[in-house]
């Protein structure tokens, strides 16, 4: 089964930098929304 990781949050504390760590370690592409 796929799996889905949603990152949710305020401006400025880090998603966009966590999303990319993420996606490296597991080798997987981001998709970023407003």
């Amino acid at each position: 089964m796929k799996k889905l990781i949603v990152i949710l949050g305020p401006t400025g504390v880090g998603k966009t930098d966590l999303s990319i760590d993420i996606a490296n370690h597991l080798q997987c592409p981001i998709i970023s929304a407003d």
